[in-house]
């Protein structure tokens, strides 16, 4: 049986056309030639092919309705049934302080565009938005106590709390910058770290709240703001997953005037390629989740309804102590997602999840609820951990070698792609990068000598002697392993 059974589409092979033609030809002339050499075998040829490309043609829309077996646009209008898009390329945002020294000019206006970059992959951010330097919005200060004289007042603001020194005969600047650092210690919206030489550094506890400072001294003291710290939201210039981690964009590209440095605090939310087949079909799945106050059903939620989110996970611990394994308190929900915005994922949450159940993480959004009260629901956004993988290979001799050069751009842009499609709390399996090397589409490459790998708190740290693993790799359930290709190693041996 061919065509559309009970059991699915069953397409007509080239073979079974071409024995159909044959039958019909004989049905109607009679006991002729119709072997392959013949005219009729020959003509019955000519017609198959055609028929065979529409059979084929109906295969594929006959599979094409199926989330497991569509792919590209077709797999794109199965899911928008759903109300599920493909999501888009986008790009690392980071939030940039930018430092002034200038402080009697402020605010100082930064406008849009403004553009810096990564000294060590020149990759480069732009500002969203005109953003001012301003002692109103500031999140890392340095004061500085020049003259310190007997009797004299020395106060810092911070918001509507004030720290006083009074200074005592015999004080030098650096015991009066000691004095007012131990006071400020006690402020919860800024954190001092730093003091010498009478200077004092003052940070934003949670560096993306700003606070507001201001200094004032008398009796012959003196005692100033000498740098000032504002965050401006700044993005790559280039979509997909470029890193930004913390301590890294320091470099301006796009002069401003009393704009005297730059530094990134936090590392930047990880941008996304575009999804790919096998990333929209779990989504999907996923999202297809119903009912309420389950993990599944939590995570459904944000995946459909909020924007942007590429990845989510969602655990829970139900038992009466906290857990050993994940750290979630009982009772509690604990969400990581990446992308999205923060009082989107927050609202999806506590519309969803059970009544008295406390949610956990380290971000933290008020929501309204329904009686107008206001609601703190808890989650996390992923910790990013930097992946390296060192391959090393031996040549096949009787294959054409395409080239050390070449052979390494392949199989570090399908590593890549393996590692981008790694989502929240994913193991790195070590065994499973054999795949992407041996399907990078370069010939040449007979053994790999050397797979290792290793896993590393930040961008910039290289890995060394027991940092690299033959075994694998376990991550935290709320860590996420980023792949750049300059922490992929291939050479031949």
């Amino acid at each position: 049986m061919s065509g559309l059974t009970a059991t699915g589409f069953v397409r007509k092979t080239l073979q079974e056309l071409r024995a159909d033609l044959n039958a019909s030809f004989m049905t109607v002339f009679g006991d002729v030639d119709t072997s392959d050499d013949s005219v009729l075998g020959q003509i019955s040829g000519v017609l198959a092919r055609p028929l065979s490309d529409l059979w084929e043609l109906m295969e594929l829309i006959y599979y094409s309705q199926a989330p497991a077996s569509a792919d590209g646009v077709q797999l794109d209008n199965v899911a928008s049934l759903l109300g599920v898009v493909r999501l888009g390329e986008t790009a690392t945002r980071v939030n940039v302080v930018m430092y002034t020294e200038d402080i009697g000019g402020m605010p100082i206006a930064i406008p849009a565009l403004t553009q810096v970059s990564m000294p060590s992959t020149h990759s480069a951010f732009q500002l969203q938005a005109n953003t001012d330097i301003n002692s109103t919005t500031a999140i890392d200060s340095l004061l500085y106590v020049s003259d310190a004289t007997t009797s004299a007042t020395y106060q810092i603001q911070i918001n509507s709390n004030y720290y006083d020194c009074t200074a005592n005969p015999g004080d030098t600047t650096n015991n009066v910058a000691n004095t007012l650092y131990q006071a400020l210690s006690a402020d919860t919206v800024v954190t001092p770290y730093d003091w010498s030489n009478g200077h004092i550094r003052v940070l934003a506890t949670d560096n993306n709240v700003p606070y507001s400072i201001a200094v004032t001294s008398g009796s012959g003291g003196q005692l100033d703001i000498v740098e000032l710290g504002s965050l401006g939201e700044f993005e790559c210039t280039s979509d997909g997953t470029v890193a930004a981690p913390a301590n890294t964009i320091t470099i301006i590209d796009t002069p401003v005037g009393s704009l005297d440095r730059v530094n990134n605090l936090d590392a930047g939310e990880l941008g996304r390629e575009l999804e790919t087949d096998a990333e929209l079909r779990i989504r999907r799945a996923a999202s297809v989740q119903t009912g309420a106050g389950t993990i599944d059903a939590i995570r459904a939620e944000i995946l459909n309804n909020v924007d942007n989110v590429s990845t989510c996970q969602v655990w829970e611990n139900t038992s009466d102590s906290t857990s050993g394994t994940t750290g979630i308190p009982p009772h509690s929900i604990y969400v990581v997602a990446t992308g999205g915005d923060s009082s989107d994922i927050a609202t999806a949450i506590w519309q969803t999840k059970s009544a008295g159940i406390r949610t956990w993480g380290t971000t933290s959004v008020i929501v309204t609820d329904s009686e107008g009260n206001p609601q703190t629901v808890n989650f996390s956004r992923p910790t990013q951990k930097w992946a390296w993988v060192n391959v090393k290979y031996q040549i096949e001799a009787e294959e054409a070698y395409p080239g050390e050069s070449t052979v390494r751009t392949a199989v570090k842009a399908a590593i890549k792609t393996y590692g981008d499609e790694f989502t929240i709390g994913e193991n790195m399996i070590r065994d499973r990068y054999y795949k992407p090397i041996y399907s990078a589409g370069v010939a040449g490459i007979s053994t790999i000598s050397t797979l290792e790998i290793a896993c590393m708190a930040d961008g910039t740290s290289v890995p060394t002697g027991g940092d690299w693993k033959t075994t694998n790799i376990n991550l935290n359930v709320d860590e996420i392993a980023v792949h750049e290709l300059d922490h992929i190693l291939v050479s031949e041996v």
